[in-house]
């Protein structure tokens, strides 16, 4: 993720009329998509939205796997 950012911004200073553009929306919506395939950061995100007495309210995980399959 650390390689994909810094390849968006030294391509925002390198090609001309790239910040802002499609591509470079689309370049962001693909980097910050690699947070739902880190395993630890969405069990942490799970534990947020739980509810108290125990049961999850939305496991983000299984639904980030099943559109994954999809």
């Amino acid at each position: 993720m650390v390689l994909f950012t810094a390849e968006i911004i030294i391509a925002c200073y390198v090609k001309r009329g790239y910040f802002g553009s499609f591509f470079f929306w689309l370049d962001v919506l693909a980097t910050l998509s690699m947070f739902f395939d880190i395993g630890w950061l969405m069990d942490a995100i799970n534990s947020l939205f739980s509810t108290g007495n125990g049961k999850k309210a939305n496991n983000a995980t299984s639904v980030a796997k099943t559109s994954r399959a999809a």
